[in-house]
């Protein structure tokens, strides 16, 4: 599977964090999913993990792969919400622009 480069809600995980800013404030949702070579998920980066791994001193040129929760909670598109109550709608939003990539 190809990185997917369309879309404002992956990144590979060897960009820089500098690189995830712009998806991040386009998107609006304060969430990428981070990609190996190959094109899977491999977890999710936040803001503010982004803001947490710059407040310990790193810099704006580390990869996004220092930043990204590779335990991160997912659930299926249209799935039901149950166990998932406290992911907020940017979650939410977020999966259903990656269905059929994870």
């Amino acid at each position: 599977m190809a990185l997917i480069t369309t879309n404002l809600v992956t990144i590979a995980e060897t960009e820089t964090i500098e690189e995830a800013r712009r998806p991040l404030n386009a998107n609006t949702l304060g969430i990428l999913f981070a990609q190996d070579p190959e094109g899977t998920v491999v977890g999710a980066v936040t803001d503010g993990a982004i803001q947490r791994r710059m407040l310990a001193g790193s810099t704006i040129h580390a990869p996004v792969a220092t930043c990204v929760n590779r335990n991160f909670v997912w659930a299926r598109s249209g799935g039901p919400r149950e166990g998932h109550k406290n992911m907020g709608e940017g979650f939410w939003t977020a999966l259903e622009r990656l269905e059929g990539h994870i």
